[in-house]
């Protein structure tokens, strides 16, 4: 087999595997981080008296939605932490009190 003819060989690269450990509290934060600093920079443009333009404005809207969704989240996750913690007889009573107003409010 002349030179030509021959295969090239093949390299090989391994790559170290990259694990990446870290709570949700932590990405949370950092996610509103990032959020913060790109509405503080919008602020300073439009406080220089400059308009966004509508790319801009589309991201700030953006911006906005996640931290409502965030705020939500974070409102579901205290509010069943809080149901979490009641006892039996309080969690009851709470159904039946939310019953009751349902029940109320339907017939009125």
């Amino acid at each position: 087999m002349s030179d030509e003819n021959k295969p090239t060989p093949v390299k090989r690269v391994i790559v170290p595997s990259i694990v990446f450990e870290a709570s949700p509290e932590a990405i949370m934060t950092e996610t509103l981080t990032v959020i913060h600093t790109e509405i503080l920079k919008f602020r300073k443009k439009t406080n220089a008296g400059q308009s966004l333009s509508p790319s801009e404005g589309r991201l700030l809207q953006g911006y906005i939605k996640a931290l409502v969704d965030i705020a939500r989240e974070s409102r579901e996750r205290d509010e069943n932490a809080d149901l979490a913690n009641m006892s039996d007889d309080d969690l009851l009573k709470l159904v039946q009190t939310i019953t009751a107003k349902k029940a109320q409010k339907n017939g009125s």
